[in-house]
């Protein structure tokens, strides 16, 4: 058709680790992550590599569960032992925190627009297995730093039950997830 432009944008998914991207820098105009920063050994440094592949005039947004989620599942593990059973989140003021020392590193530092949202998201099962069930199917299941070594016990599962129990509500037991969600437009 005479007149009209055709423009081909090319979408690219890369299986690479967030802390050391194997991307040229101001390489891609969008940067996306849902639920995969928080798994980062240093969080500072994969957004810092966020930061410097996007283009100027790119955006990168992310979305990280914080401190709050899982709750119940913590609170239940904790009348029965000291262990860490349930991964520890940052909290939204650290996320904040190491996103703007991030910042600070590159050669915009204060040009950015940061948005923040937060939101509550709880799920409801009918069992705690259910529960224990769907976290291993989403890969939420392995515990960063366990002082626990092998297999939960029948007794520590009964007991584990017994506590989740106190959550139980009209819709089943609840799992909780705080959320925090964040789009930063990079200047031109």
């Amino acid at each position: 058709m005479p007149g009209n432009v055709a423009i081909s944008k090319v979408i690219v998914f890369i299986n690479a680790d967030a802390e050391k991207l194997p991307l040229n820098s101001f390489s891609v105009d969008v940067i996306f992550s849902n639920f995969v920063l928080q798994w980062c050994d240093n969080l500072k440094h994969a957004l810092s590599e966020c930061l410097r592949v996007v283009k100027p005039g790119g955006c990168v947004g992310f979305s990280i569960p914080v401190a709050g989620t899982l709750r119940e599942l913590q609170k239940s593990w904790r009348q029965i032992d000291a262990h860490s059973h349930v991964n520890s989140f940052y909290s939204e003021e650290d996320v904040k925190l190491i996103l703007s020392e991030a910042l600070k590193k590159t050669a915009y530092s204060n040009d950015y627009e940061t948005h923040f949202s937060s939101y509550r998201c709880d799920e409801h099962y009918d069992t705690l297995k259910e529960i224990l069930r769907n976290l291993k199917h989403i890969g939420a299941n392995t515990v960063k730093a366990s002082g626990r070594k092998g297999l939960m016990g029948k007794a520590h599962f009964a007991k584990l039950e017994e506590n989740y129990e106190q959550f139980r509500c009209e819709k089943g037991l609840p799992i909780s997830y705080e959320v925090l969600q964040v789009v930063i437009n990079v200047p031109l």
